[in-house]
């Protein structure tokens, strides 16, 4: 893919890892600067690429809360495909976000998908939030 469609700005708003839980163990913490196609062992940020974000959203019918799916196209040089990066947050509109413009999100799942959405990669873990 050429270098001209990639957005290396996005990264400033992907997360740097996540946080997948290990029971009574605790937690671990994944990077999601890696490959999460099913067959790729990447883990070299320098091959891969963020190329284009949407933003869906969907209002409860009491208006008190709201679905966020943000979507991030990557591009992984090594196995030359792409894949979607997807934050699913979950947001309580009754708080208000005028000191923290992420206080009113209640949970925010991590998954991957290919990038005709077409087959899910499986959840990665969740973001912290606060």
């Amino acid at each position: 893919m050429s270098e001209d469609k990639y957005d290396e700005s996005l990264w400033n708003e992907i997360p740097n890892y996540a946080f997948i839980a290990l029971g009574r163990r605790g937690r671990e913490k994944i990077g999601l600067d890696q490959c999460f196609f099913p067959e790729c062992d990447n883990e070299d940020i320098d091959s891969i690429h963020p190329i284009k974000k949407t933003v869906e959203e969907e209002v409860s019918e009491d208006k008190n809360s709201k679905k966020k799916n943000i979507k991030f196209l990557m591009h992984c040089d090594k196995c030359d495909k792409n894949y979607h990066l997807v934050f699913s947050q979950e947001i309580d509109l009754t708080k208000t976000e005028e000191e923290n413009p992420r206080a009113n999100i209640v949970i925010e799942k991590v998954s991957a998908s290919d990038e005709n959405d077409e087959e899910n990669y499986g959840h990665i873990g969740f973001v912290q939030t606060k």
